[in-house]
């Protein structure tokens, strides 16, 4: 039976996320139950029902958080505040990745066993929250100019920068260079084309983009 936690130090959302993060990355898979998970915290099942109430919510919190602390750095920073969209895009891409690096064999495994173009899985949530922050930054490029606003199709920019998003995570997981050189290239070029698809113009960049990958992963 799992200890009492009043003979325990006291569990937070921190304490869980770790331990399931370091079970996920030893295992190479989820812990095969909440009880089994709380035992070898050896806390109760209590205790994990006080922060989440599945193993997909607990998931579902830790890309979350990896999000924000991206997207927090890019736009509670008064510095960048005027920077264009683009720019705020291009840098969030570039602060993803290295949130991403501190957990990297946990978003590996996790990434693989979630990952679908529509999620219905840990991967549904950060999707929501996503196209709700960067509809933040479609607003404030359509009302600069910078954004071309396009009858019906603007509603899907938001699904646009998600589905970047998901390029740039996936380029990255399968990256062996050296510090990850190709993922900046690859972040360059994906982010570049895809504001030029917001405005106008875009067919250098689509080419240039075409021609990285045919040379890197063909």
């Amino acid at each position: 039976m799992p200890t009492s936690t009043s003979n325990k130090s006291k569990v937070t959302k921190t304490t869980l996320l770790d331990a399931y993060v370091r079970e996920y990355c030893l295992t190479g898979h989820r812990p095969p139950s909440i009880y089994a998970f709380c035992d070898a915290m050896e806390i109760s099942e209590g205790d994990f029902y006080n922060f989440f109430t599945s193993f997909d919510q607990l998931e579902a919190s830790i890309w979350k958080d990896a999000f924000d602390h991206a997207y927090h750095r890019v736009n509670n920073d008064d510095e960048l505040a005027e920077l264009s969209v683009r720019d705020k895009y291009l840098t969030f891409a570039f602060a993803w990745v290295e949130v991403l690096k501190e957990r990297r064999s946990f978003y590996v495994l996790s990434f693989k066993h979630q990952w679908t173009p529509f999620p219905e899985s840990a991967l549904k949530e950060l999707r929501s929250h996503a196209k709700k922050s960067f509809g933040n930054w479609i607003e404030e490029g359509s009302s600069n100019g910078e954004i071309e606003r396009r009858f019906k199709v603007s509603d899907h920019y938001d699904e646009a920068l998600w589905i970047n998003l998901l390029f740039i995570t996936g380029f990255w997981m399968k990256d062996d260079s050296v510090g990850f050189e190709k993922t900046d290239a690859a972040i360059e070029k994906s982010v570049n084309l895809g504001f030029d698809l917001l405005n106008k113009g875009s067919l250098d960049s689509a080419l240039d983009l075409g021609k990285f990958l045919f040379q890197n992963f063909r």
